[in-house]
């Protein structure tokens, strides 16, 4: 199992997840945010904001990190 972190770059969102591949992982990525766009269609949320990102992410899989067991890796909150 490998973690893999989604970073579109710069102030965005970033999302990790914990998978065997990391095709399973963007499908898993996928899911979640299918689940965030039906909870959070408020305005501010659009319904195909999830959807946005997933297209992304699978157009640009250099934009997913791919991180082995043992392997730190170092964060700033800013």
């Amino acid at each position: 199992m490998k973690m893999y972190h989604f970073s579109k770059g710069g102030y965005n969102c970033e999302y990790h997840v914990m998978e065997e591949s990391k095709r399973m992982a963007l499908e898993s990525l996928r899911d979640y945010l299918e689940d965030q766009d039906r909870r959070y269609s408020d305005g501010v949320r659009t319904s195909s904001y999830g959807k946005d990102m997933y297209k992304f992410f699978k157009n640009n899989p250099k934009r997913i990190f791919e991180f082995e067991r043992g392997q730190v890796v170092e964060t700033e909150v800013s």
